[in-house]
């Protein structure tokens, strides 16, 4: 056996007695350990050498290790909860753990970490996990003895390639950790902690998922937890929330949020201020050659609202590489999170803004679709050839039936009937806005605010109701002669640009009225340049389409906008 005197306690390579090592440049004599970090040179289970710490998180610190008999380079990962266990500095590498509640909750966490280490060796061979190769208890805590995956992070490889990198290495990098995802996720183990470093990427161009389960809670109901480091822009919103429920779909957002950071250079805006304004740009909006079956599968896994994402990673992977891309189903409520206002509010206190609702909270590529007229087409070529098969039925019965029947019938005709034209798009050509509101008196004066609007498609106008929160404005469209009238798409939000759209007010619910009747929509948060579509529940004839603004959606300005109307 070797001298673990002579082991570098960086790289874990024999020093040859000297103090600063010759292969890496670790130089002992200037390494100061924390006092909660076992020392190097230590000794577990009688043959794993601790070497520094290489990480360290809310649940435990990671440290390079050798298995003195196999002469093999490890990891070794410490079960340590920061603000649950300190260590023993009289000499011992004992844990203390604190007393009172926090000793049962070390208990049930360090449990939890043996039982998935457990779980997770059965993977050994799974090619995008690291793979666990022992676990023991020793020091009043447990460990876990992993492999030692030699390569950089993602992230740095990020860093070295100028910040990011073309979509489809980004997920030719991903297929396997997500083909082994979806095994360790089916024995209902999930991660709570991807982001780009956490991915390491190894010397032959290998992908693993480090940290398995690192940000776990430690009681089932969620009413306390360990000390968990959540990564701005990768955690969803349910890991902010003490009794936000996570699975499968936590760690979908996860993944999907570090793509995203890899094929755009720029990192996710964080969920709790999507939660409150949504501001996250597709990537092809950034320039990003994509394929936009993989964009709209990238942006629903990382929708704010867990139900709306894929709710496993099969789902994912269907849609990245077999295309099998299935948009939000329209009109699908979360149950998750049915207002993400209110769960806000409830969680992290009362905003400044107005509660909505995400009956209609679908930003794929459904909206941007137009609904075709095939199915008028088919059921007016139905009709006609059933009114033609009765008319040929009726003179034969006539002709059958007649005083003279010693008389040849003639021979009828033949008839060709033209297949009926589809209904025209029905047209709407006077346009009126107003609107009822509050006197402004912010300047000290009455201000009166006039809309103004333009029903034109051109997206440099809006009608719009500008900069008084308490406006109720309708917009109007009249027509000369009633028009067949099965709904409306419109825009929401002013699209000259992105940034003037995210800064308005958006509409969150409207009242459409018409003759005889009237619908009543919610929207949620949707995305630039998505149209709202608002179905009739029965086709309408009608003079008139009234659009009334009911609920708006805080923004930086206070422009209520529409840029376009459809009507279909």
């Amino acid at each position: 056996m070797k001298d673990i005197n002579n082991f570098c306690p960086a790289c874990m390579a024999d020093r040859g007695g000297v103090k600063i090592c010759p292969k890496c440049g670790f130089d002992e004599s200037t390494y100061d350990a924390p006092p909660h970090h076992l020392r190097p040179g230590t000794l577990l289970n009688g043959k794993y050498l601790v070497g520094k710490a290489i990480g360290e998180g809310g649940f435990g610190i990671t440290y390079v290790g050798y298995e003195l008999n196999l002469e093999i380079k490890l990891a070794i990962k410490e079960y340590f909860p920061n603000g649950f266990a300190s260590r023993d500095v009289s000499g011992t590498d004992t844990v203390t753990v604190f007393s009172g509640t926090g000793q049962d909750m070390f208990i049930q966490g360090r449990d939890k970490f043996i039982n998935e280490a457990k779980t997770l060796a059965k993977f050994d061979n799974l090619p995008g996990i690291v793979s666990v190769k022992d676990f023991f208890m020793e020091n009043g805590t447990a460990y876990i003895v992993m492999e030692y995956v030699e390569g950089e992070t993602l992230k740095d490889f990020l860093k070295r390639n100028g910040g990011k990198t073309p979509p489809e290495n980004i997920f030719a990098m991903m297929q396997p950790l997500m083909k082994s995802l979806i095994e360790v996720h089916n024995q209902g183990l999930i991660h709570r902690d991807i982001s780009p470093d956490n991915i390491m990427i190894t010397a032959d161009s290998k992908v693993k998922l480090l940290d398995f389960g690192a940000a776990r809670d430690i009681s089932a109901d969620g009413q306390k937890s360990l000390s968990i480091q959540l990564k701005p822009g990768y955690a969803p919103e349910e890991q902010y929330r003490s009794h936000g429920k996570q699975g499968p779909w936590t760690d979908i957002y996860a993944l999907c949020a570090t793509m995203y950071r890899a094929i755009t250079g720029t990192q996710p805006v964080e969920a709790l201020e999507r939660m409150q304004r949504d501001t996250l740009v597709r990537p092809s909006a950034l320039g990003v050659q994509i394929d936009p079956i993989k964009e709209a599968a990238l942006m629903r896994g990382m929708e704010i609202v867990a139900s709306n994402r894929f709710q496993n990673v099969s789902e994912l992977y269907n849609a990245l590489y077999n295309g099998q891309y299935t948009p939000i189903p329209a009109g699908q409520t979360s149950t998750a999170a049915p207002n993400v206002s209110q769960t806000f509010n409830n969680a992290y206190g009362t905003q400044t803004q107005t509660p909505y609702n995400t009956v209609q909270y679908n930003n794929t590529m459904q909206y941007q679709k137009k609904k075709s007229l095939l199915p008028f087409v088919i059921a007016g070529i139905g009709a006609a050839a059933a009114i033609l098969i009765a008319l040929v039925i009726f003179f034969f019965v006539m002709n059958y039936t007649s005083s003279e029947p010693e008389e040849a019938a003639a021979e009828p005709t033949p008839t060709v009937t033209a297949a009926p034209t589809p209904p025209p798009a029905p047209v709407f050509t006077g346009v009126e806005a107003s609107s009822t509101r509050d006197t402004d008196m912010t300047s000290g004066s009455p201000v009166e605010y006039f809309p103004v609007y333009a029903i034109d498609g051109n997206p440099a106008t809006a009608w719009s109701a500008d900069r008084n929160i308490s406006l109720k404005p309708t917009l109007t469209l009249t027509a000369e002669t009633r028009q067949h009238v099965t709904g409306i798409r419109m825009s929401n939000g002013y699209f000259k640009s992105e940034q003037t759209y995210t800064r308005n007010r958006r509409i969150t619910k409207v009242m459409v009225e018409y003759e005889g009747g009237q619908k009543t929509q919610e929207f949620g948060i949707d995305q630039f340049g998505i149209m709202q579509d608002i179905r009739f529940d029965a086709p309408v004839d009608t003079t008139y389409i009234s659009i009334h603004v009911l609920e708006t959606y805080y923004g930086d300005w206070e422009d209520i906008c529409i840029s376009e109307v459809q009507v279909y």
